[in-house]
């Protein structure tokens, strides 16, 4: 299938936008072309599976920001995983098994703190399948929650750990306190180089997290604490709040991002490390961030003035 069209890319994600597209005049082409090599780059990572354009710009559209999009909002966006998570939304033939070749490969390393059982692993994984991909009764497929932020196999090992602790205490068993050490388990199946940095930095990224969560506003942090601890979906919260579950999506992952960037600039105000330094602690954090908000969003933070 060819990313060429009788209408430009823009144009086209500009009726799945809610609200409408406010493009840059100026930098239309640069944009344009940012929308090419997000496609392409699905595309090319996963051959076997077939997406049309509208399909991916819908999803696409979905995730996006209010307001004008530039090159530059669509760079954090992760294309081969974003293009996966969208075949697997939409039901194409073959994505499940990619999905799973794709995002289970780094599971047993994960489940084996829990239990060296392959019964328990394969309950877990059974377990994710069904917490991903069954739809609930007027809902959706949370694989759809997925808004291209970060790795998509790193969002999986959350879902995978929780599942693991939930089936742990149904049988009066104590699970590992994660918790407690957010980067150990962000850590897990990274590169050994991310891994040693993490831990130098453990104790200083968790106190940017704790600043960055408290610097969102009441509503913010309230939004963050329904969908994250409270568990209640982009579907519920849209119910509750009677907005489009787009809106919903957008302002918990413009929360992510907030809370995101202002750990990553903490980082190297506090720390005197570089920006890439930074950058290589962020890649886990960004990641992972609904893991670790677990950590701390019982508490209600006031922010530092």
């Amino acid at each position: 299938m060819d990313v060429a069209c009788d209408r430009p890319l823009t144009d086209r994600l500009a009726s799945f936008v809610v609200g409408g597209l406010e493009a840059e005049p100026a930098r239309a082409e640069a944009l344009e072309a940012r929308l090419a090599t997000l496609l392409q780059t699905g595309r090319a990572a996963w051959s076997e599976l077939q997406l049309g354009v509208d399909p991916f710009l819908a999803y696409l559209g979905e995730r996006l920001p209010e307001g004008t999009v530039s090159p530059e909002s669509l760079d954090g966006i992760n294309a081969v995983d974003l293009y996966l998570a969208a075949c697997c939304t939409l039901g194409r033939p073959r994505a499940l098994e990619a999905f799973e070749r794709h995002c289970f490969a780094s599971l047993p390393l994960v489940l084996a703190r829990f239990a060296n059982s392959n019964d328990f692993h394969e309950e877990v994984r059974q377990a994710v399948r069904e917490r991903l991909f069954v739809c609930p009764a007027g809902g959706r497929a949370r694989i759809a929650d997925y808004a291209g932020r970060g790795s998509l196999s790193s969002w999986v090992r959350v879902v995978a750990v929780r599942v693991a602790i939930d089936l742990l205490r149904k049988r009066g068993k104590a699970p590992p306190l994660v918790s407690d050490d957010v980067l150990q388990t962000l850590a897990t199946g990274v590169d050994a180089e991310l891994s040693i940095l993490s831990e130098r930095y453990r104790e200083e990224v968790k106190a940017a997290f704790r600043e960055s969560f408290a610097a969102l506003s009441a509503p913010e942090r309230n939004l963050l604490r329904l969908h994250y601890l409270d568990g209640l979906t982009i579907d519920d919260l849209a119910a509750m709040k009677r907005v489009h579950r787009s809106t919903v999506a957008r302002r918990i992952a413009r929360c992510c991002e907030q809370v995101a960037t202002q750990t990553h600039r903490l980082l190297v105000q506090s720390l005197g490390i570089t920006s890439s330094q930074a950058d290589s602690v962020m890649r886990l954090v960004r990641s992972q961030l609904d893991l670790s908000f677990d950590r701390w969003l019982g508490a209600s933070p006031t922010p530092r003035r």
